[in-house]
């Protein structure tokens, strides 16, 4: 009968070699599951898309208010502004999808709502002498022009994110 000779300490060192490759694999398998299962949506949303609007201050952590939420940079801020004007002065309505859009970048994010709320300032409501729109040629607040293009449920949910963060 020939004797079997395992060398146990040979053996173990070739899988040594490849153990970094092999918690790698490991890591990126897990990670790849828990975005799958839409765990890790707020990682990736700071890793591939939203980093840039995130005020890092010292460049390691989002400032984070009392409030809640976290600064975007005043030039996403005014593109969410002028997407909710343009949205609110859309045709003969209004966009809901566009609102929708830009809803769920604010939700969240009473810091920002304040922001985009600044950024919207005082706009004219309507066409100047136009009887059929109340409130026609006025200037109006982000508050009250949402107020007066938006009914039900979506009036509900835009003073809710507006009512967090301190407007009304």
């Amino acid at each position: 009968m020939k004797k079997n000779n395992f060398d146990f300490n040979d053996t173990l060192l070739k899988i040594m070699n490849y153990l970094p490759m092999l918690i790698i694999g490991v890591v990126i398998y897990l990670v790849y599951q828990l975005s799958q299962k839409g765990l890790l949506g707020s990682l990736s949303d700071l890793i591939f898309g939203k980093a840039k609007d995130v005020n890092l201050g010292n460049g390691d952590l989002p400032i984070f208010t009392s409030l809640g939420g976290f600064k975007i940079t005043n030039e996403h801020a005014q593109n969410l502004s002028d997407m909710l004007f343009r949205a609110m002065n859309y045709e003969f309505g209004t966009d809901l999808v566009v609102m929708d859009e830009v809803y769920s970048n604010l939700k969240d994010n009473p810091i920002a709502t304040q922001q985009v709320n600044k950024k919207f300032g005082l706009k004219e409501y309507g066409k100047t002498g136009t009887p059929w729109i109340p409130k026609s040629g006025t200037d109006s607040t982000l508050f009250e022009w949402l107020d007066y293009e938006l009914t039900g449920k979506q009036w509900e949910k835009w003073k809710k994110v507006m009512n967090a963060a301190g407007i009304v």
